[in-house]
């Protein structure tokens, strides 16, 4: 069903009936209740912390030296943060989160090269956030200041470079 039809039934419906599809969902999906919740006590911290462990659980599933983390299951994570629109700080703030760990990650195990493009997709991803917000400038500082980091290899600059065309100054 496509959203516009989506929109001409529920026009149709009584306030009751609108709000029982609504508790109905919330009961149904394990999304639906997250976003509600979200939605009537937008809590970005606890959002943020949720966020943050779900990603570095993927990321600490481990092979011999090597990480089995799971791209897909990270951009499901990133995009799921996202979906619950915390603002653009926050989503920015997400990212950078999301690079620091994968920077963590790089430093003590072997990546996958789908890791590796994944990170540079990531950098990326930062800028584009970035020029559609009109904070590059501060964005660009705040990624050397990150790059910069005596924990961030030169394998992971360039795995950055690689994908956002972004480099360490």
């Amino acid at each position: 069903m496509s959203k516009a039809r989506l929109n001409k039934e529920l026009q149709t419906m009584t306030a009751d009936q609108l709000r029982q599809i609504i508790l109905d969902a919330y009961d149904a999906r394990p999304e639906t209740k997250e976003y509600f919740e979200f939605f009537l006590n937008p809590d970005v911290e606890k959002l943020m912390e949720k966020f943050v462990k779900a990603f570095s659980k993927e990321l600490n599933r481990m092979g011999w030296s090597t990480s089995k983390a799971r791209v897909s299951v990270l951009k499901r994570i990133i995009k799921d943060f996202e979906s619950l629109d915390p603002g653009p700080d926050a989503v920015m703030d997400m990212l950078f989160r999301a690079l620091q760990l994968m920077s963590m990650l790089e430093y003590n195990v072997n990546l996958t090269p789908v890791q590796e493009k994944f990170i540079g997709a990531l950098a990326q991803k930062i800028l584009t956030e970035a020029e559609r917000l009109q904070i590059m400038s501060q964005t660009i500082e705040r990624l050397q200041r990150e790059l910069q980091q005596e924990t961030v290899t030169r394998a992971f600059r360039s795995m950055v470079a690689a994908g956002s065309g972004f480099t360490c100054k």
